[in-house]
């Protein structure tokens, strides 16, 4: 009986990284997204 509550939270926990995960990866594409937009701009506000 002592090994089931020790199994749940390692499921909760992974869950939870898995969730994390998601939102930096998110959270990362979008910022990078807007850097090359910013990049974008940038270069072509240069050559005009």
């Amino acid at each position: 009986m002592a090994q089931m509550p020790a199994l749940i939270p390692k499921e909760v926990e992974i869950q939870r990284l898995k969730k994390i995960w998601l939102i930096i990866i998110a959270m990362g594409s979008t910022a990078a997204s807007v850097e090359v937009d910013n990049f974008v701009d940038g270069s072509l506000h240069q050559t005009s």
